[in-house]
This record gives structure tokens, sequence and C-alpha cells, in this order.
């Protein structure tokens, strides 16, 4: 009696606790840690083309396996040293990180059956497992794998066992453990993930197909008699319909007590053409047919109850009733639902241990296919105890996963902060947007510009586009109006002293008037154009200073632009050139063919154009491009020290010509200027010339297209279209600008300015764009700047005498203060004789 309590004790106790691991357990640990290569092996089968890698994730120390690369095949795997058996116990476990997701593929691992035959290298997919466990996503599918392999007693065929209602794929970034355990002992299974049960419950409920057949299936010779009545209900045969049952009564009808809202727009249609909307460029009405705009909702009905044609809303009908049928009733030949009969099984058994036709666990493989790259695998365990893996997730995964923790949580405070950021600049983007947006409309609304609404249609878009495309025509027009402005006042002001010494002219002594009437004619007639030319020369010069002004800052902003374009991403100086000419060109065609702002009524011939302009434009082209590849090699600084030698040459060409009249102290001023820059630019000069030799002789055009090519310079044009379009509107104004400041200015007056811009532009260099320049050089600008100061009052010296009075012999003080003779001379411009007059040292 004492013995059967015993028995029935520890069968109990058998019962109550699913497993208790053997004596002899075996496990077996992989951390990936050492010579790993030596333990697990890649598949020579040509279908997995991926290789795996062994590094330690991002902001951990643990090595793990990784999936470097996606949409990739991968196999490999490693034999156990002992293989386990499913029958005394089976516990799987390890960790996986997906670092990048799990969109479509596999985190899976195969356990393979003990083989002898089998060997790493010839891993395929069709290799036999003892169980297939891990994650598996993609589409539809999102699932935990549970698949056991097992044998059939009775036929000895393989079947796969699929867990039904799998638990699902944890998708964050960090590390996960997952963990299988099958208990013998109670022929159940046990999923966990984190430590936390997912899935349990038995081996012979929730698995499909099930381990053990049902032991009567339906007999497949059986069938339905041809009498079987198997409708429950059918219409009453009896059943009349109603006489006042109105079949054609509809289901809704006009609401009369319905009235059209206040402020309905009758006459708005719901939806008009897309103001914004432009034709595409690539559009060819003859093959696409006419182009319309798009359609968008009209603005004008939000603000408004409704538009278009207001209509009666629907209602109910109270009379509807449908078509009328006959009621259902219960059918008294129904004889219920037809089943086949029953028959024994053939293929009936009953495995009662179904853990010990599973095979034992000899090796570990990943074989998977997926469409991610960062996928880690660490801390492989086969074992017989679960205790094991509980330990190895206390003590591994656990302080593993804080770690990975608070890395993520730093992570998404980071990132909430870069959104607010970026939602912050978008916001401030779209102000400004709106405020741009409201500016330019404000300027192409205008009424007088209504005309030409269709042809300022794409050059609005691009404004719209680009809002700073407004700035830089304002800021470098300005000077320009400034200047006009300037001179209408300084005509005013010409014209009434004109009319003053028209007046005074009968206050002159009677000894002067007398000399004027013995002179004859023709002398008056010179005198009076010459004194003619010398008011509108006078006039030029006072002009020439706005214009001259104006130019002199379009120059240097074009410069300070074309160095940081050149320097900083765009080393092509012909295309620069060519946006900016191209500019040019474009508004230039504004200024003359849609606005009218300048008449261009000649026409130009084909053989006039070839043989005149072509040439000039020819050289032209040399000279920007030129002057701009030297800002690749040379700073702003230096260039703006050897461009400051040019008064030197144009003051030799204009002695040759004889149009300026040589001076001592003039030449003097001049050279100390060059002199001066001359001592700055002996370190550079050092690299300038075998830089400028090489260029010259290089075909830049062919180089700078494949340059362009494999360096992305488009997309930099793209990233920087407001600089380049800056720079092309500054080329622009220097371009008009020059052409005014050539009629009017000064040649040799011009330079030395430019010498002046020089030097502030090496200010410029020095301050805003980190240039060095050496106390040598330092030294030698300010001579320059000295030398001109030097110039400026020569030349108002000389302005001062021309402005003296008029006559026939110039007279002049001799030794002792007696009056002598001078020759006459004539002035730089060819006018008539000027007369000046000295007393002792000072200018009268």
């Amino acid at each position: 009696m004492r013995l059967l309590c015993l028995v029935l004790c520890v069968a109990l106790v058998w019962a109550h606790e699913p497993f208790q691991s053997p004596s002899h357990v075996s496990s077996w640990h992989e951390t990936f840690e050492g010579d790993w290569k030596s333990r697990w092996v890649h598949s020579e089968d040509s279908k997995y083309n991926g290789r795996f890698e062994v590094e330690a994730p991002k902001g951990l120390e643990d090595k793990a396996l990784k999936v470097p690369n996606k949409a990739r095949h991968y196999g490999i795997s490693a034999l156990l040293d002992t293989p386990v058996d499913p029958a005394e116990g089976l516990v799987l476990q390890y960790d996986v990180k997906l670092s990048e997701g799990l969109s479509c593929g596999g985190a899976y691992l195969k356990f393979l059956t003990a083989e002898e035959a089998f060997t790493p290298t010839g891993l395929a997919d069709n290799t036999a497992y003892t169980v297939m466990f891990g994650p598996d996503k993609c589409g539809a599918t999102n699932k935990v794998h549970l698949i056991l392999r097992h044998k059939n007693p009775k036929t000895g065929t393989i079947e796969e066992k699929h867990l039904k209602y799998p638990p699902s794929v944890e998708t964050d970034k960090v590390s996960h453990t997952y963990t299988a355990i099958l208990y013998p002992g109670n022929n159940s299974y046990a999923v966990l993930i984190d430590g936390e049960e997912k899935k349990a419950g038995s081996l012979f409920e929730d698995f499909d197909p099930a381990f053990n057949p049902p032991e009567e299936i339906d007999d497949p010779e059986d069938s339905k008699p041809s009498d079987w009545v198997d409708e429950a209900k059918i219409s009453d045969p009896d059943a009349v319909k109603p006489e006042d049952w109105d079949e054609d009564a509809p289901r809704e009808i006009p609401d009369e007590d319905a009235v059209k809202p206040e402020g309905w727009l009758d006459e708005e249609p719901l939806e008009v053409d897309d103001p914004e909307a432009t034709k595409p460029e690539d559009w060819d009405d003859e093959e696409d047919g006419e182009w319309e705009a798009p359609m968008v909702a009209n603005p004008k009905c939000k603000s408004a109850p409704g538009c278009g044609e207001w209509k009666r809303p629907s209602k109910k009908n109270p009379a509807y009733k449908g078509k009328w049928s006959a009621p259902l009733i219960d059918n008294p030949a129904y004889k219920g639902v037809w089943k086949p009969r029953k028959i024994p099984n053939p293929e009936y058994f009953n495995d009662e241990h179904p853990l010990q036709n599973i095979g034992k666990v000899g090796a570990a493989a990943i074989e998977i296919w997926t469409m991610d790259e960062g996928i880690y695998f660490d801390n492989v365990l086969v074992a017989s105890d679960p205790a094991e893996a509980e330990k190895l997730r206390v003590d591994v995964w656990g302080p593993k996963q804080a770690v990975e923790r608070q890395l993520d949580e730093e992570e998404q405070v980071k990132k909430a902060a870069e959104d607010e950021m970026k939602k912050a600049a978008e916001d401030k983007k779209a102000a400004k947007s709106e405020q741009a947006k409201k500016l330019v409309s404000l300027i192409f609304d205008q009424p007088f510009l209504e005309p030409y609404a269709a042809k300022l249609a794409p050059v609005r878009a691009a404004v719209e586009a680009q809002p700073l495309l407004l700035a830089s025509p304002l800021l470098l027009l300005l000077p320009v109006l400034l200047s006009l402005r300037g001179k209408k006042r300084k005509v005013d002001v010409v014209g009434q002293a004109k009319k003053q010494d028209v007046t005074a002219a009968d206050d002159q002594p009677a000894a002067v008037v007398e000399e004027k009437r013995a002179g004859s004619s023709a002398a008056a007639a010179a005198k009076a154009e010459g004194e003619i030319e010398e008011e509108e020369e006078e006039e030029e010069e006072e002009d020439e200073k706005p214009a001259a002004a104006a130019r002199r800052r379009a120059s240097s902003g074009i410069i300070l632009l074309n160095k940081e374009l050149l320097a900083n991403g765009f080393p092509y100086p012909m295309a620069l050139s060519s946006f900016g000419m191209g500019f040019s060109w474009f508004a230039s065609l504004l200024c003359c063919r849609v606005f009218n702002v300048v008449k261009a009524d000649k026409e130009v011939s084909t053989s006039f154009f070839l043989l005149h302009i072509m040439p000039v434009g020819l050289c032209m082209a040399l000279t920007l491009w030129l002057g701009n590849l030297v800002y690749l090699y040379l700073t702003v600084s230096f260039i703006q020290i050897l461009k400051a030698f040019s008064p030197v040459a144009t003051m030799l060409l204009l002695f040759l010509a004889r149009l300026e009249t040589p001076s001592r102290r003039l030449v003097s001023s001049v050279l100390l200027i060059a002199g001066g820059v001359a001592v700055a630019s002996f370190e550079g000069l050092l690299h300038l010339a075998p830089a400028c030799c090489f260029w010259l002789f290089v075909g830049s055009a062919l180089l700078e297209l494949d340059g362009m090519r494999s360096s992305g310079a488009f997309l930099f044009v793209l990233n920087n279209k407001a600089k380049f379009l800056a720079a092309a509107a500054a080329g622009f104004a220097v371009n008009w600008l020059g052409y005014v400041v050539i009629k009017t200015a000064s040649s040799l007056t011009l330079k030395v300015i430019g010498s002046v811009k020089s030097g502030l532009l090496v200010v410029v260099g020095i301050v805003f764009l980190q240039e060095k320049v050496t106390l040598l050089q330092g030294v030698g600008y300010g001579v320059a700047v000295a030398a001109f100061l030097w110039y400026n009052h020569i030349k108002m010296q000389q302005l001062a005498t021309e402005a003296l009075p008029h006559s026939d012999k110039p007279v002049a003080w001799g030794k002792g203060g007696k009056e002598e003779t001078l020759p006459l001379s004539s002035s730089s411009r060819g006018d008539s004789p000027r007369i000046v007059s000295y007393q002792g040292k000072g200018v009268v």
C-alpha cells in the first residue's frame, strides 16, 4: 500500500512539473568571439551570394554575427559538439537585433537534424532540420515560427508541423531574446520573448497538421442523395401583395422645406484653372494637343456656403416600400445539412511521445533571404535545461538591452529636437515664402503689366520659386537710379548757369566788348563752339562719376561672387562666364523686346554680325574665361594687386595715341601707384606665371564638361541657384554700366579709380574671405593709395586751370613778376586753345 502511494505521488509531481532536466544535461553556447570562422562555415552552394560578418553593433561592446547587405541569400552553419535529444528536453534560444528594422525577410534559425553525412559546406535549403524557430516578416506575414519536422511512425514519412497562431515579431531596433522550450514529460511547449511567455500549450492541439491523425475520416465514396432537401426556409406560397403597396415609389424625394443659404455663389464654378500652373517647356501642341491648366477648387467657395447652381437636398420618402416579396416560412421537407458518413482512418496512428520522432539536433544554421541589412545574431544556445537559458538572459541579454534602451531614448530625444528644429525652420520658411509671394504679387499685379501677363508668366514662376531673384537686380540698379536722379539735378544747374552767363554778357567792360567785335566771325564761331564743347565736357565729367561708381560697385560684387563660386565647389570658369552672359542676353531681350525700355530699331545684317560682332564676342569670351580662371589659383587680394598695373599701360597707350597730354607730375603719380603695387606683388608673381601659361594652352572647354559630369557640378548649380543668379545679375549690371561709363569717362581716370577699387577688394578679401596679405603687400598698397591721392590733387588743379577765362594768347608771369606769353597747347580732347595765367607760384 505504501509503495502504491509513493508511485502516485511521483506521478502527480511529474504531471505538475512539465520538465525536469536530466542529470546528463548537454548544452552548446555560441557568442561569436575569437576564431568564429573555425566554427561557423559558409555554404558553398551558389545560391548563397551573401557573406556574414562579425562586428559589435553601434554603442555595444559584444560582437555579433551581422547581415551586411540586403537582397541576398545567406547560408552558414556550425556543428554542435554533442547532439541534443529533444526526447530528453530541448531549449533553443538566441538574441536578434534588427538595427534597420525588418521589412521583408527572415531572422530565424534552423536547428539541423544530426546526420553523419552532413557537412557545413553542403548546407542547402532542403537540408533536414529538427526545429525551425524565429522571426519572419514580409507583407501580411508577421510571426515567430515554431516548426517541428515529425516522422510518421507508421509510414516513415516526414511532415512539417506548424504552430498555429504564433506570436508577432518585435520590430524595434534593440536586441530581443527568443526562446523555445519543448517539454517531453507532458508533450507541451512554450515560446518566450525577452523571458515573457507569449505562447504555450499542447503539442497535440496547437500544431497544424496534428501530430496524431483522426481515428475516423469522411467516406470519400459517399454522396448526397438527389432527393435530399437542405433548404430550411421557403417563400410562403399563400402570401399576396397588399393593394396599397407602391413598388414604383422612389427611395428619396426633394426636400420642399429646404431654403437656399444666404451668400450662395450661383455664378461661381466649383473648380477653376490653377493660376500657378505653367505650360511645361517640353509640351508640343501638335503632338500633345492644346495645353490646359489643371483644375483646382475655387478659392471663393471656401468662404461661401456653396457655389454653382443650388439644388434642393433629398430626404427619405416615407411612402417608399421597395419591391414586394413573399415572407419566408419553415420548409416542411427540410432534412437538415447533409454530411458524408464516417469510416475508420486507414492512416491512423497514435504517437504518445512525438518528440522522440523529430530527430536529434546536431547543428545550428542560418539559412535566410532578406531585404534588410544590419541584422545581428548572438548568444545562440542549444540546451536541455530551461535554467541555463534564464541565467543567460539575466547575465548577458538584460544588461545589453538596458544599454540599448538608454541609447535609443537618447536617439529619440535627439530626433525629437531635430524634428522640432526642422518644423520651426519650415514654419519660418513658409512665413518668408508667404511674404515673398505677397511681394511678387505686389510687383507683377500692377495694372500696367497686365498686357504682358502671358509673357511674364515664366518669369513670375521663377521669381516665386526663388524670391532672392528680386534682391540682386534691385540692389544693382539702385546706384543707376540714383545717378540718373543726380544727372537730372545737375542738368538743371548747368542750364541755370548758362542762362546767367548769357545775361551777364552786357555787363562786360567796353574794352573786352570791343576786342570781341574786332575778331573775325570764324574765330568767334570757333570760340563759341569751343565754349559749348567745354561745357558739354564738364557736364560729361560730372555725369561720369555716378555711372562709374555704380559700375565699380557692381564689378566688386561680381568679383566676390565669382570667387565664392569658383573656390567652393564649381571650378569651371568658362561655364560660369556663360551663365552670366546668358543672363545678360535674356535681360536685354526683356528690356528691348518685351518692355521696350530701350528701342532697338536698327537691324544688323548677317555679314556685319559675322565680320564685326562675332570677333568682338570671341575676344570678350576669352577675356571673361581667363579673368575667371585665375580665381581658381590666386586670392582676390593678389589679383587686384596685379590689375592695379593697368593705369601704367593705359597711360602709355593714351600718350602714343595723343589722347592725353604728358605731364611730369601725372606720369610720376601713376608710376608711383604702379610701383607701390609692384612691391606688394613680388610674392605672388612666382605662382601666376606657370599657372597662366598652362591654362592658356589647355582647351578647357572639353575638360570642363567631363569634369562637371563626374564631380556633380550640375547638382551644385541647383543647390546654389541664388548665388549663380546674383552673379549673373551683377555681370549684367557690369556690362550695361560699362557701356555708359566708356561713353562718358576718361580711360586713365577709370583705371586709376579701378586701382582704389582693387584696394577695397583687398580689404574685403582679408575681412570676409580670410585671405592672407603679407606686411610687404600692405606697405605696397599704402604707397599706391597715397599716390592716388596725389593723382587726384593733380587732376583737380587741371580742372581748376581749365575753368579760367579764355584769351587769344596765354599769359604767364615770369621771374620778377613780368608778364610772359605762353605757347598755345591743345587739350587732351582736341578742343579750342585754353588760356592759363600764373601769378608767382599759385594758380589764379
